[in-house]
């Protein structure tokens, strides 16, 4: 994620730098799909970590009930 967001800014950087259009256009693509790679892998791991605190969770309420049940 890091090195990702470090190539979009770089990506950013020669855009500002650039004189040719077309130069100009592939360099704020990059930029785009830099930045679009990074908020992805974040709400991805932001899903797993959820994913683990349920299932965390489910674990609690099944040992409290075995205990309870003993």
């Amino acid at each position: 994620s890091l090195m990702l967001f470090g190539g979009a800014v770089y990506c950013f950087w020669q855009l500002l730098q650039t004189d040719n259009a077309r130069d100009a256009i592939l360099w704020a693509t990059g930029v785009w799909w830099g930045f679009l790679a990074v908020g992805l892998i974040k709400i991805w791991f932001w899903m797993r970590m959820n994913h683990l605190a349920v299932l965390r969770e489910i674990k609690r309420v099944e040992l409290h009930l075995v205990r309870g049940a003993v």
